[in-house]
């Protein structure tokens, strides 16, 4: 068979193929309560991990409060 012909023939199969290879789509969801918020995945709580970098060198701090300041300030800030 040409290659050309063959490819024209597996083409339309190729997204049938893939996507029940995949298998089935996780069921995510947020869970609030009284104890805080959780991302759940297929029932399982899952832990989010992230890195936060600062310039202020250790064992030094900051001297502002973004805690009470406006919302338009802060969304300008970040």
């Amino acid at each position: 068979m040409r290659p050309a012909l063959l490819l024209l023939v597996l083409a339309p199969l190729s997204p049938a193929v893939a996507q029940d290879a995949a298998g089935p789509l996780p069921v995510i969801e947020l869970v609030s309560n009284d104890s805080g918020t959780r991302l759940r995945v297929d029932g399982r709580d899952m832990m989010i991990q992230g890195v936060n970098w600062d310039y202020f060198p250790r064992g030094t701090t900051y001297n502002y409060n973004f805690w009470t300041e406006p919302d338009h300030i802060i969304e300008a800030a970040l």
